[in-house]
């Protein structure tokens, strides 16, 4: 049997080196143990402690006092909005429609939007490009189903 002899300084630097390296290690696997701990405390103390949304008119159209209120708080006025432009351009029969920046702005006063259920939006200032070419100006009423999401009516007249 073949031993290999170490030298005392090499054997007391492997030993160091092993000491380190375990210390290093359990160091390590005790700061993933604490981050692992803090986060599921903090996701736990957040999912459980965590108020609940109360119900307004930015959230349930039924809840708004009136139409105004509805145009101004409802979070879903931009998608009856959007669903508008987008009926608009399906309207053109001859080629490109112009609208606003904020198109469909204009609504009508009452509380009716909240009692129906259905938004009347009104655009007053489209241009719709004729059968000649030239863009003639038109008004867009559009009416838009709160409670299904959709456009139920679009009404193109010419502007005064």
């Amino acid at each position: 049997m073949i031993r290999h002899l170490v030298p005392p300084r090499e054997a007391a630097f492997r030993r160091q080196y092993s000491l380190r390296s375990f210390v290093l290690e359990v160091g390590a696997w005790l700061c993933v143990a604490v981050t692992a701990s803090v986060t599921v405390l903090a996701i736990y103390s957040r999912s459980h402690h965590q108020p609940k949304l109360a119900l307004t008119c930015a959230i349930d159209w039924r809840l708004c006092k009136d139409n105004l209120d509805l145009m101004k708080h409802y979070a879903g006025r931009s998608a009856a909005q959007a669903a508008c432009v987008i009926a608009a351009n399906k309207a053109a029969q001859h080629g490109e429609v112009k609208l606003p920046l904020q198109p469909f702005e204009m609504f009508h006063g009452g509380d009716h939007y909240v009692q129906s259920g259905f938004v009347t939006l009104i655009e007053p200032h489209a241009t719709y490009s004729g059968e000649q070419g030239g863009m003639l100006p038109k008004t867009v009423t559009c009416e838009f189903d709160l409670a299904r999401h959709k456009v139920t009516d679009l009404i193109i007249v010419a502007a005064d």
